[in-house]
């Protein structure tokens, strides 16, 4: 569990900080079986950009979930599209998706009695990163 663990939050956080510059060839649709219940979100405050370099805050959480690994990326895409994220892209158990200049990864991790679903969010200001971090995993 813990390998599985570390592994898929190395790999997520590798796949943010890079931007995920690839697009995805083909996207499979996953059928939606899963109620969406999720609450409505709470919007973080819009925040002013510079065009200066910066080394991005990364804040990252975890759950363990009794739903499967597709429709916890089912219900990680519902998460991140009523929030507002733009560019919201779901390829088979990860979903990444952009608020102003943050960036969010989610990754769905099948486990023998649900699944484990690992959180990640990046960008310039700590309070906004943890702010989009916390209400994503509160919506899970």
């Amino acid at each position: 569990m813990q390998y599985v663990m570390c592994k898929a939050s190395l790999l997520v956080s590798t796949l943010l900080l890079s931007a995920c510059a690839v697009k995805p060839v083909a996207v499979l649709p996953v059928e939606q079986t899963i109620a969406q219940d999720t609450a409505p979100a709470k919007v973080v405050n819009k925040t002013t950009y510079t065009s200066q370099p910066y080394t991005p805050k990364l804040w990252s959480g975890h759950k363990v979930l009794t739903l499967s690994a597709e429709q916890c990326a089912v219900k990680g895409k519902a998460v991140l599209e009523t929030m507002q994220f733009g560019s919201v892209v779901q390829n088979g158990n990860y979903v990444y998706g952009n608020y102003l200049q943050n960036r969010a990864a989610i990754k769905c991790v099948a486990l023998d009695k649900g699944s484990f679903v690992y959180v990640a969010v990046a960008g310039q200001q700590k309070k906004a990163v943890e702010e989009l971090r916390n209400e994503i995993v509160w919506q899970f």
